[in-house]
């Protein structure tokens, strides 16, 4: 089973094709596919970043509703 990526790999991984893009020794079709590669792994990071922000919210708010809820 294929261990699944991490935003911290994925992150760094982007970096990677936009330093190699920034170099400009690769070919058109080089650039194309390390394009390619590089907006998927972005993508991810985005949704990653997203799904984040969506987990903490909740339990920031399940902690202020406690706290309420014990105020009461």
């Amino acid at each position: 089973m294929a261990k699944k990526q991490t935003f911290e790999d994925a992150l760094l991984a982007a970096n990677t094709v936009i330093s190699e893009l920034e170099n400009g020794d690769l070919s058109l079709e080089q650039a194309m596919e390390k394009y390619k590669k590089g907006t998927e792994l972005l993508s991810y990071c985005k949704i990653t970043l997203a799904d984040a922000e969506i987990e903490f919210t909740k339990l920031a708010s399940d902690i202020n509703r406690k706290m309420e809820e014990n105020e009461s």
